[in-house]
């Protein structure tokens, strides 16, 4: 069964605690930001008045201009997890699941699924299992697809329990169900690409845009 998270957030200057099951305790602290930020800035994090530039494109139907390499090299944490992956030890997913009493604006939480691909370069590639040394290679336009509307509850049922191929796939992919009496939003992201820190720093990424 896809992994669950669960995050407490402590008091003071105490560490987030994470609460799930899989083996990402053991690898505390695997950032997201752990490659050249694609808007050169200096502590490797999004300049967010790109990210908003680059969603006035998307309002304006033109496509998001980068810079971003299309091959980047993988670190060795990457072929760690990429090897348990492979070897069926488990599956590894990290899932976030969010309630909403409202109605959420589909087509801008749509377009923020895509831009977060190049907000975070390494969520918009594939993991390339070379035998030498893995690496993450950019995904095509085609490939990009990340988020879901479900219909109905069996949509959104078998989104939970489908498999994420970081090898194929992005690294990040969503399922909306607009239900009766609210919306539920249902996260998917790649343990290859990071951990469950990793998981929360892209969906504050997500809610920012």
């Amino acid at each position: 069964h896809p992994l669950s998270v669960y995050i407490w957030e402590a008091e003071g200057d105490a560490r987030d605690v994470l609460i799930f099951m899989g083996i990402s305790r053991y690898f505390a602290g695997f950032p997201l930001s752990r490659f050249p930020d694609p808007a050169g800035s200096s502590d490797g994090r999004i300049d967010y008045s790109l990210v908003s530039t680059s969603l006035n494109r998307y309002n304006d139907g033109m496509q998001t201009e980068t810079s971003i390499p299309q091959k980047l090299a993988a670190v060795f944490l990457d072929g760690i997890l990429l090897a348990f992956h492979q070897s069926d030890m488990g599956i590894f997913i990290i899932q976030i699941e969010l309630e909403f009493d409202s109605r959420l604006d589909v087509q801008r939480l749509q377009r923020a699924f895509e831009i977060v691909l190049d907000a975070e370069p390494v969520l918009g590639c594939r993991i390339v299992p070379d035998p030498r040394r893995p690496f993450w290679e950019r995904l095509s336009p085609g490939e990009r697809a990340n988020f879901l509307v479900a219909r109905d509850e069996t949509v959104y049922m078998d989104f939970l329990t489908a498999p994420l191929d970081p090898c194929v796939e992005p690294q990040i992919k969503a399922c909306l169900w607009q239900k009766n009496g609210g919306d539920r939003l249902l996260i998917k992201f790649s343990h290859v690409a990071g951990d469950t820190g990793a998981a929360k720093e892209a969906t504050a990424r997500i809610a920012a845009i």
